[in-house]
């Protein structure tokens, strides 16, 4: 678990009045931004899995989506030792108040047409792998390899 060290100025949100959230600004903040603005100082991330967070809470712990974490994990490892795993050694680690929650998102999944998805560009300098992601349900996709004739014609 990483903490953000030392204590730093929180950072005003240019056209926000005190208890105002300025909603478009806030799409366009970056995951360490959010952490900063709305984190504290004992703020704790699970090393490598900030593509699994899905928000912060009002007693600032990260919260992440613990199927992202253990379908994460079944890339090195089958399912049931990815779930162990996750339950011994992730969610398991209390490193006080602090300390990130995981939760399970129920979600109507086998009614979901998947017709609002995302693709997430590869990011190395934060370590945020590339994905294809249904909006709605949350489940990963295989990435489709390019239309190059499409992309030829333009």
């Amino acid at each position: 678990m990483e903490g953000r060290k030392g204590h730093q100025e929180k950072k005003k949100i240019e056209g926000a009045k005190c208890g105002e959230v300025a909603l478009e600004q806030e799409k366009l903040m970056d995951l360490g931004d959010y952490i900063e603005i709305y984190g504290d100082e004992g703020t704790l991330k699970a090393d490598g899995y900030d593509d699994c967070i899905i928000g912060i809470d009002s007693h600032q712990r990260i919260v992440y989506n613990q199927e992202k974490i253990i379908n994460k994990l079944e890339q090195d490892m089958p399912r049931e030792e990815a779930i162990e795993f996750f339950f011994y050694n992730i969610e398991g680690a209390n490193v006080g108040e602090y300390t990130p929650i995981y939760i399970h998102l129920f979600t109507l999944e086998r009614y979901c047409n998947h017709e609002h998805k995302t693709y997430q560009a590869e990011e190395r300098d934060t370590n945020v792998p590339e994905s294809y992601t249904c909006d709605n349900c949350g489940k990963d996709f295989d990435i489709p390899e390019p239309d190059w004739d499409l992309m030829n014609k333009e």
